[in-house]
């Protein structure tokens, strides 16, 4: 059985609490990974592959202008800047046809299965 595992960051701590949920789900094709990231935009993020590692990354920094008007809080419990997420890949997979795509807060990556690891789950076994 084929399994895509996760790693935490070694550089997670309490300063940088924020890790986004994550759903994996093995289809007989390919994985589907997850990310629950609402708020930020397609260009935030950034995706490595270095051999069987698959790093998603966002390291957003928000920049304000001399002349923009800062608000008064009473309270500000915002403050999302960055996060890392690492995900071992099993060999059975077609790296170069990995595809990524944003909407609605959900950051999804489909990773295809090389053709020889594909799951076939029905058969009929004949008795001899």
């Amino acid at each position: 059985m084929t399994v895509l595992s996760k790693r935490l960051d070694p550089f997670f701590s309490l300063a940088n609490p924020f890790l986004p949920a994550a759903n994996i789900k093995e289809e007989k094709e390919k994985f589907l990974v997850q990310l629950a990231v609402p708020g930020l935009k397609k260009e935030d993020f950034k995706i490595e592959l270095k051999e069987k590692l698959m790093t998603i990354s966002v390291d957003k920094t928000t920049e304000k202008g001399q002349d923009e008007v800062q608000p008064t809080y009473s309270l500000k419990e915002f403050g999302f800047t960055s996060f890392k997420r690492s995900f071992t890949l099993p060999e059975t997979i077609e790296l170069e046809a990995i595809t990524a795509k944003y909407e609605q807060g959900i950051l999804q990556l489909d990773i295809p299965k090389k053709d020889s690891a594909k799951i076939n789950t029905h058969r009929l076994i004949e008795i001899n």
